[in-house]
C-alpha cells in the first residue's frame, strides 16, 4: 500500500502565462507585489499569486485533500491557476499522476450550471418569445410525448400541478419536485408528481436539471421529439424505460458537443460523460474517487453515461480545470452564448429578495472583504460533487471568476470549496487595501 505524503506542497504548480481569450475592456495585472489603494473594481488591481497559493494550500494540503486544482479568472483571462497533490495512485505504488489543471474531473452537479447557460441561449434563439417570456412557459408542452399524455390523462393534483411547472421555476429549484421512493429516471419524478404545498418553494433537486434533458429536443426540433414519441407508440414501449433515456441522452450529447462545447472560445473543449472510453482507454488519467482520508486505495470513475444509464444535464460530466475555466471565460466574459442582458437575469444582488430569485446559481455567499471593498452583498456560486469528487465555480465582483476542483476532501471542507476558493481569492487582493 502506498501513501500519499502530508507536506507542505505537493505535486506541481503551474503558472499562469496563456491568456484564454483575447485582452477585453480591463486587463488583469498579474504580480506578486501589490500597489495600495487601487479605485475599487479598477483593471489595476493586483494579484498575489503567491498569497493566492499558500491559502489554497493552507486549507486543502494533505490529509484535506488528497489534490486538487484550481484557478482564477479576470474579464476571461487567466490570472493564476494551480495544481497539487496526486489524481491517482496505484495500490502496488508502481505508478501515479499528479492533479494538474490538465486532469479531467468529474464535476458532478455543477453541470447544471453549465445546461442552464445551453438552455437560456435555447430561449435566446427562439425570437417568437423573449427570454423572459419564454421562462415563464409551463415545461409541460415540451416533456416527451407519453410522459404529456400521463400527465393530461391523470385527475391527480400531484399531477395537474405538473402543468404549472415553468422554466422559470425549474432553474430556481421552485418546480416542487422532490426525491421519489426507489428513484431510477426522470419518468419516476413525473409519476410521483408534486405536491401543491412544495410548489414555489425553494429547495435543490436534481430533477429541476434532469429533466432539460427531455425538454431540450421539442425546444430544438420537434419533429425529432415527434419521431422518437411515435416510435415508442408503435413499439409500445414504458414510459419509465431505458429507452428513453437512451434516445434523448444521446440527443442532449450530441447538442453539447456538436453545437455547444466547440463554440468555446479559443478553441473548442470536449468534456465526457464517459470518462473510461474517452481518457482511460487513451491513456489519458483522470481523477479517481477515494473512500478512506488516508490512503486507503479504492479507486472510482463514474460517469452520467454508466450511473444515469445515459449523459444528462445534472453531473457526472469531466472536465479539466482549464476546460471549465475556458467555458466560464467564454460565459463571463464574451457575449458567445448569453447576451450581457440574459446574463443579468440569472443574479440580481440589489436585495435578498432579488438574490432568492437567482436563476441557475445554486447558492449565494457573503463576504466582509467583498462588501467591503466591492461594495456586493453576496456572490453566487454553484457546486457540484459526485462520490468523493468535488467542484465549484464562483462569480466574484469585477469580472473574476474561480474554479476549484478535487478528487477527495475529508470532512466538512468537502462542502466549503466555494469558501476556499472565495478565501484564496481575496488573499491574492488584500495588499490592495492594506
Amino acid at each position: 500500500m502506498k501513501f500519499l505524503k502530508a507536506q507542505s506542497s505537493i505535486g506541481s504548480v503551474f503558472a499562469a502565462t496563456t491568456l484564454f481569450l483575447a485582452a477585453t475592456a480591463s486587463v488583469v495585472a498579474c504580480s506578486d507585489s501589490a500597489n495600495a489603494d487601487p479605485v475599487i473594481g479598477s483593471p489595476t488591481l493586483k494579484f498575489d499569486k503567491a498569497a493566492f497559493r499558500a491559502k489554497l494550500e493552507e486549507a486543502l494540503a494533505f490529509p484535506n485533500a488528497k489534490g486538487y486544482a484550481a484557478l482564477i479568472l479576470k474579464d476571461g483571462q487567466l490570472v493564476d491557476e494551480v495544481g497539487s497533490g496526486y489524481a491517482w495512485i496505484s495500490e502496488t505504488g508502481s505508478g501515479e499522476a499528479m492533479f494538474t489543471p490538465n486532469t479531467p474531473t468529474n464535476i458532478g452537479s455543477t453541470m447544471k450550471l453549465v445546461s442552464w447557460v445551453m438552455l437560456l441561449e435555447v430561449f435566446q434563439n427562439k425570437k417568437e418569445k423573449t427570454v423572459d417570456q419564454w421562462l415563464d412557459t409551463p415545461i409541460y408542452t415540451s416533456l416527451p410525448g407519453q410522459w404529456r399524455d400521463f400527465v393530461a390523462k391523470s385527475p391527480a393534483v400531484e399531477h395537474q400541478n405538473i402543468k404549472k411547472v415553468t422554466f422559470r421555476m425549474l432553474m430556481q429549484h421552485k418546480s416542487g419536485f422532490r426525491v421519489p421512493p426507489n428513484k431510477k429516471v426522470m419518468f419516476d419524478y413525473i409519476q410521483a408528481g408534486i405536491k401543491s404545498a412544495d410548489m414555489g418553494v425553494r429547495d435543490y433537486e436534481n430533477a429541476n436539471a434532469t429533466v432539460i434533458t427531455y425538454l431540450l429536443p421539442q425546444l430544438i426540433d420537434a419533429t425529432w421529439a415527434e419521431n422518437v414519441r411515435t416510435q415508442a407508440v408503435q413499439n409500445k414501449i414504458a414510459n419509465n424505460a431505458a429507452w428513453y433515456v437512451e434516445a434523448y441522452s444521446k440527443y442532449l450529447q450530441k447538442h453539447m458537443r456538436t453545437k455547444f462545447f466547440n463554440r468555446v472560445k479559443p478553441e473548442a473543449i470536449n468534456p465526457s460523460c464517459e470518462p473510461y472510453p474517452d481518457y482511460v482507454l487513451k491513456g489519458i488519467v483522470p481523477a479517481y474517487s477515494y473512500d478512506t482520508p488516508l490512503g486507503g486505495y479504492n479507486p472510482q470513475l463514474t460517469g452520467s453515461k454508466v450511473k444515469d444509464q445515459g449523459c444528462h444535464t445534472m453531473g457526472g460530466w469531466y472536465f479539466t480545470t482549464r476546460e471549465l475555466g475556458k467555458f466560464l471565460a467564454t460565459f463571463n466574459a464574451t457575449e458567445t452564448f448569453l447576451t450581457n442582458a440574459t446574463k443579468a437575469k440569472m443574479y440580481d444582488d440589489s436585495s435578498a429578495t432579488s438574490r432568492d430569485n437567482r436563476l441557475g446559481w445554486s447558492q449565494v455567499m457573503a463576504s466582509g472583504f467583498i462588501t467591503q471593498h466591492f461594495k456586493v452583498n453576496a456572490v453566487p456560486y454553484h457546486g457540484g460533487d459526485d462520490l468523493n469528487y468535488h467542484t465549484a465555480i464562483v462569480k466574484f465582483p469585477a469580472g473574476y471568476m474561480g474554479v476549484i476542483s478535487t478528487n477527495y476532501v475529508t470532512g466538512e471542507n468537502s462542502h466549503n470549496l466555494a469558501q476556499h476558493i472565495k478565501n484564496a481569492w481575496a488573499a491574492g487582493l488584500a495588499a490592495n487595501y492594506q
